[in-house]
């Protein structure tokens, strides 16, 4: 937390302060989780091509070797 974060907390009636949990957005996630070493979430499109392309040659593979 900065200084200038707001946080939101909940009173009772008996004075008691509590912070509730904060559930973090993707938005938040993106700024504070890294990239993979020597990707960027500019590459979105091709690591999503690549993994289809694997997949699709796994099945293949996989097909190719029941049929034998």
């Amino acid at each position: 937390m900065d200084t200038h974060d707001t946080v939101a907390h909940i009173g009772d009636d008996s004075g008691q302060v509590t912070l509730p949990s904060v559930r973090l957005t993707v938005q938040a996630l993106r700024a504070i989780v890294p990239a993979l070493p020597g990707r960027e979430t500019s590459d979105f499109e091709a690591q999503i091509e690549e993994v289809m392309e694997e997949e699709a040659d796994r099945i293949v593979a996989e097909m190719q070797g029941g049929c034998s």
